[in-house]
C-alpha cells in the first residue's frame, strides 16, 4: 500500500474512533438553547452530508471515466480494441497518453493505464490504472457496473503545478492519490447531453475508498518558509441509492439520495498543525430529497434518517453524537436566486424536538448587507423536549446559528 493511502486510512479510522455505531447510540438531548441551535445547524448541514461522498469521490472519477471513454470513442471502435492484443495507446489532448485494453472473455471490462495524461489547456496530469465494467462493448455507456481508480497497492495519481504569478506568491504543487472503487449501477447520462452538466438517471452502488491530497507551497522570497498541507478523505462501506431527473421541460430538478449506511471522515494536517478532523459521521437509512424549480426560483428539501456526527475541535464538540430527522413539511427556500431565507419547514429532530421555519421580522440588517426588496429573514423556532422554546431570526441562519450553538463555558 502506498504511504499516502496508508496514512489516509489510519487518519480516517482515528477520526471515527470516537463515533459509535449509529444503530446503538442514543440521540443527543435537545434541552437547552445551545443544543437547540446545534439541532437546527445539523438539520441544515445534514441536507448535504449524504451527498458529500458523491461530490468528493464518485463524480470526479465519473468525469475522468467519461473523458477516457470519449478519447477512445474518437480514436477507435470496441471491435478494434478487442482485436488489439496489446491494447491501444491514444494521445491525450494536452500531453501524455492512455493505453486501453478490453477483456476478451465477454465480461466487458475496460482497463486503462494513464501516462501523464492531460486535458487540453490543463496543468493537471493523471497517472495510474483504472478499470471500468461496461454494460456491453461500447464506449458510450449510459451506466457503469464498476469503476475503480487506483488500488490499495498503487494509488491513481493526479498532479499539477501552479507557478507563482508574482514574486511574493508561492509555487503550489498539488498531488492527489486516489483509491476509489464503486460497484453497482452508476449512471453516465448527462443532463441534456451537456458535457459539464450533472449526471442524471437512477443509481444504486457501494462506495469504498478516498484520496490523500498534499499541497506544497514554496517561495522565492527567503522571508517566507515553505510549508505543506495534506487532506485525507475516506468513505467506508457507503451504500447509495437514488435518482436525478428533470420535469416541466427540464426546468424542475428532482434529486433523491438515500445513504443506507456509510462512514465518512475528512482530516487535515499541515507543517504547522497536527491532524484535525474536519468532519466525521456515520449514516444509517439517511435520505434527503431536493426539488429545484428554476422557473419559479424556489427550492425545497427533506431530510430523514440517522446521522452520528463528530464536530471538528473548533466546533461544539459537546454536541457529538446521534441526530435523527423526520421531515413533516419540506424546508423551502423561497427565492433561491437572490435570498437565503426559508419561509416554511417542519422537522422533528431526535424524536422530541420540533424545528419550524417561517418568514420573520428582524431588527435592522447588519451594515454589510442590504436586503433585497420584499426580503424577510428566516424565523426559526425549536420546541424542545423539556417544553421550552428556542427562537432565532436571521438573514443567514446557517451562519448566525453557529454563535448560539457553541458549548457552554465549562468554567
Amino acid at each position: 500500500m502506498s504511504t499516502l493511502v496508508r496514512v489516509a486510512g489510519v487518519c480516517a479510522l482515528a477520526s471515527l474512533a470516537t463515533v459509535a455505531t449509529a444503530a446503538t447510540a442514543l440521540p443527543v438531548p435537545i434541552n437547552s438553547n445551545d443544543s437547540a441551535a446545534r439541532a437546527v445547524w445539523r438539520t441544515l448541514d445534514s441536507l448535504g452530508d449524504a451527498n458529500r461522498p458523491v461530490q468528493n469521490l464518485v463524480d470526479p472519477m465519473k468525469r475522468l471515466s467519461e473523458f477516457a471513454l470519449g478519447l477512445l470513442n474518437t480514436a477507435a471502435t470496441p471491435e478494434a480494441l478487442l482485436n488489439a492484443r496489446r491494447g491501444l495507446t491514444i494521445s491525450c489532448p494536452g500531453s501524455g497518453t492512455i493505453t486501453a485494453k478490453m477483456a476478451r472473455n465477454g465480461n466487458h471490462v475496460l482497463k486503462i493505464q494513464w501516462n501523464a495524461c492531460r486535458r487540453a489547456d490543463s496543468t493537471i496530469a493523471y497517472t495510474g490504472a483504472s478499470e471500468l465494467k461496461l454494460p456491453s462493448d461500447t464506449f458510450t455507456p449510459t451506466s457503469l457496473a464498476r469503476m475503480q481508480f487506483g488500488s490499495p497497492g498503487q494509488a491513481f495519481i493526479e498532479s499539477s503545478i501552479q507557478p507563482a504569478e508574482f514574486e511574493t506568491d508561492p509555487t503550489i504543487e498539488t498531488l492527489t492519490a486516489w483509491d476509489v472503487q464503486v460497484v453497482g449501477v452508476l449512471s453516465m447520462t448527462r443532463f441534456q447531453n451537456l458535457p459539464y452538466g450533472m449526471f442524471t438517471g437512477e443509481f444504486d452502488y457501494r462506495l469504498n475508498g478516498g484520496y490523500t491530497q498534499t499541497q506544497s507551497y514554496t517561495y522565492t522570497d527567503p522571508n517566507y518558509a515553505p510549508f505543506t498541507q495534506t487532506n485525507y478523505v475516506n468513505a467506508t462501506d457507503f451504500r447509495l441509492v437514488g435518482s436525478v431527473s428533470h420535469t416541466n421541460e427540464d426546468r424542475v430538478l428532482h434529486e433523491v439520495l438515500e445513504a443506507r449506511r456509510g462512514n465518512w471522515s475528512s482530516v487535515v494536517e499541515s507543517t504547522y498543525q497536527a491532524p484535525v478532523t474536519i468532519s466525521a459521521f456515520v449514516v444509517s437509512n439517511f435520505e434527503t430529497s431536493h426539488v429545484f424549480d428554476a422557473q419559479n426560483g424556489v427550492a425545497s428539501r427533506t431530510v430523514d434518517g440517522k446521522i452520528e456526527y463528530e464536530w471538528p475541535p473548533y466546533g461544539p464538540a459537546c454536541g457529538n453524537g446521534l441526530y435523527t430527522f423526520r421531515t413533516i413539511v419540506p424546508i423551502r427556500q423561497y427565492d433561491v436566486f437572490h435570498i437565503d431565507g426559508r419561509d416554511q419547514g417542519k422537522v422533528i429532530v431526535n424524536r422530541g424536538a420540533v424545528v419550524t421555519f417561517a418568514k420573520g421580522v428582524a431588527p435592522a440588517p447588519p451594515d454589510w448587507y442590504t436586503p433585497q426588496p420584499n426580503e424577510q429573514p428566516t424565523a426559526i423556532k425549536v420546541k424542545m423536549e423539556n417544553g421550552t422554546l428556542f427562537q432565532h431570526t436571521s438573514f443567514f441562519p446557517a451562519s448566525t446559528l453557529q454563535t448560539e450553538a457553541q458549548c457552554p463555558d465549562s468554567n
